[in-house]
């Protein structure tokens, strides 16, 4: 601690001098740890935050590319394609921080049945809530983001977990059925995406290095390679989508 000798005053004698805490200080030194610090639970920084950082910085990307041995410009690329790098937070309802999320009725017919949910059950929703529940169709349209919010509290219903690992979240929207490479369960990776983007940033690393091995095809500029890892094989147009974003940012980074 810091500490701040009091100034005494001359020819009083006061004994052995007096030392204080500086009042600032004190008030920093009594606030609580934030135990909901997901980056300082998994010894990324050495003090927990307060409240969670609202966006990746483009000095993160600089870190996480030096880590990495990917070009910055490569990595923030993926952000430009995923989410036009904009703060990835929404407020579905008033007042509460959500990550931004797309919810893939698909991955909800295949996790629910690999979590349990009766095939009955499943045939039932795809029938009467599509939007819901559904065979992948890849002229669908997800619809607005408030409707995004809305079918993952139906889902939930349903079978929570199975919800949760449905949606692609953050500014990065990796689906949530990865979250073992980073976290201890579904529901630990939705309070950590919701609470602050450097979680965002450290789920893409454990993406990009652990579930999809995409560090070769990012380090040669490998279009669409990267498309086909990061978006599934029946992607259409994202490999230049990168591409298109990637030249935007070595002109301008």
């Amino acid at each position: 601690m810091k500490w701040m000798k009091e100034v005494a005053e001359k020819g009083v004698a006061l004994g052995p001098e007096p030392w204080h805490m500086h009042p600032v200080v004190f008030l920093d030194a009594m606030k609580p740890v934030n135990k909901q610090c997901y980056c300082y639970k998994q010894g990324i920084v050495d003090r927990p935050c307060q409240s969670g950082a609202v966006d990746v910085t483009k000095d993160d990307f600089e870190v996480l590319a030096a880590q990495l041995g990917v070009e910055r410009e490569v990595l923030r690329a993926i952000a430009v394609a995923e989410t036009g790098d904009k703060v990835p937070f929404k407020y579905y309802v008033r007042g509460e921080k959500h990550a931004a999320i797309l919810y893939e009725r698909h991955y909800m017919k295949r996790i629910s049945l690999k979590l349990g949910v009766s095939p009955e059950t499943v045939r039932k929703v795809e029938s009467s809530e599509p939007d819901i529940m559904h065979s992948y169709d890849k002229s669908y349209r997800h619809g607005k983001d408030s409707q995004q919010y809305q079918r993952l509290l139906r889902a939930r219903e349903i079978n929570s977990d199975a919800a949760n690992m449905s949606c692609s979240w953050g500014k990065f929207q990796v689906m949530g059925e990865y979250y073992h490479h980073l976290c201890g369960s579904i529901q630990e990776l939705v309070d950590a995406q919701n609470y602050c983007a450097m979680q965002h940033l450290q789920y893409f690393k454990v993406f990009l290095v652990k579930e999809k091995r995409m560090l070769q095809p990012m380090k040669d500029k490998d279009w669409l390679t990267i498309a086909r890892r990061y978006n599934g094989t029946g992607q259409i147009g994202y490999d230049q989508k990168i591409e298109n974003a990637y030249n935007s940012l070595k002109n301008k980074w």
